[in-house]
Formats: C-alpha cells, structure tokens, sequence
C-alpha cells in the first residue's frame, strides 16, 4: 500500500464553532475529528489547518 493510499494526521478547525481538534485526513480528502467524530458543539465539519 502506498502512503497515498493511507490517512494521515493533523490539526482541524471545526467549521461551526471554530475549535481546533487533533484530525485525520482520509485519502479521498475526507476530514474526520481523531477519537470522537463530532466537534463539542455537535458539528462534524472540519477543515484541515495548512
């Protein structure tokens, strides 16, 4: 497998309320909080900090 076939980690902002949680990258770019899918506000919509 490639590494381009593997997630990689990062660091997310909740696009509701702005909180910065750990995040994984899934290889067809997908953003997903690390532990617990949801932000503390109850939003899943992350973007990836560059």
């Amino acid at each position: 497998m490639s590494s381009t076939d593997e997630a990689r980690h990062g660091i997310g902002i909740c696009e509701n309320c702005d909180s910065i949680q750990p995040v994984e990258v899934r290889p067809g770019g997908s953003v997903h909080a690390v532990g617990n899918p949801n932000c503390q506000c109850g939003s899943n919509d992350f973007r990836l900090l560059e």
